[in-house]
């Protein structure tokens, strides 16, 4: 399991293993989070999202960002986890020193995000959600320009197969995650980590506690913290 997704979506869990989001009240099942990050990853790729490509989150933890995230890393591209508390001159900084071929965002946050672009970027929103014992869905819009286009994220596929999991040319040493940072001079910098990276220190940080088998967390960090990700987040959806 050297990639993100493979290692979240091992084909030996079951489908009623459910990861749940505290605060939100939301419970998917590893099958979900399957399907719906396959769904959005064909979204992606057919807009040319691959390998080298860079995709800004914009969400904070939420059902959207692990789906979000899955699906970046089945395209081979790079993600970035934005401080959703950023405004301004901070977010337009960031932004523009990031350069991201894409941003995925939510409702909520589109317009901050469209004041600090424009519209020279591809965004995919997600605009609402169904929870419920006869559905589970994520939906949104992708827009480009004056563009839109409706999408649904079903968490149920009758064949996954048709798609692969990843780009036949990704390597677990290509980079997975840009972590932004300040840094010593107050500009913004950012860490790369390669998937083989990222899972090493994930799995380091649960061997460290000796947890065997399932746990529960408590995610305090934001996502858009290394600790808050690494430590926090990629380590339930890995080890649980």
């Amino acid at each position: 399991m050297t990639f993100l997704h493979q290692a979240c979506l091992q084909r030996d869990r079951r489908e009623n293993v459910a990861l749940h989001l505290l605060g939100e009240s939301t419970t998917l099942s590893y099958g979900a989070l399957d399907a719906a990050s396959l769904t959005l990853a064909l979204h992606l790729q057919a807009i040319g999202v691959g390998k080298g490509a860079r995709i800004a989150i914009l969400s904070g933890l939420s059902a959207e960002f692990v789906v979000a995230l899955l699906a970046v890393s089945r395209c081979g591209a790079t993600f970035s986890p934005i401080d959703t508390s950023l405004r301004g001159s901070s977010l337009s900084s960031l932004l523009e020193r990031l350069r991201p071929d894409a941003v995925i965002t939510t409702e909520a946050n589109v317009q901050r995000v469209v004041n600090v672009l424009g519209e020279r970027f591809s965004m995919f929103v997600f605009s609402g959600r169904s929870f419920c014992a006869q559905e589970a869905a994520l939906w949104g819009y992708w827009r480009q320009g004056a563009e839109r286009i409706q999408w649904r994220l079903p968490f149920t596929l009758t064949d996954r197969m048709f798609a692969s999991t990843m780009p036949l040319e990704s390597m677990p040493d290509d980079d997975l995650l840009l972590m932004p940072t300040s840094g010593s001079t107050g500009q913004h910098k950012f860490v790369r980590l390669s998937h083989r990276a990222l899972l090493f220190n994930t799995r380091a940080h649960v061997a460290s506690f000796g947890i065997v088998g399932s746990f529960k967390a408590l995610q305090i960090l934001e996502v858009s913290y290394s600790y808050g990700l690494i430590a926090s987040a990629s380590s339930v959806d890995i080890a649980v």
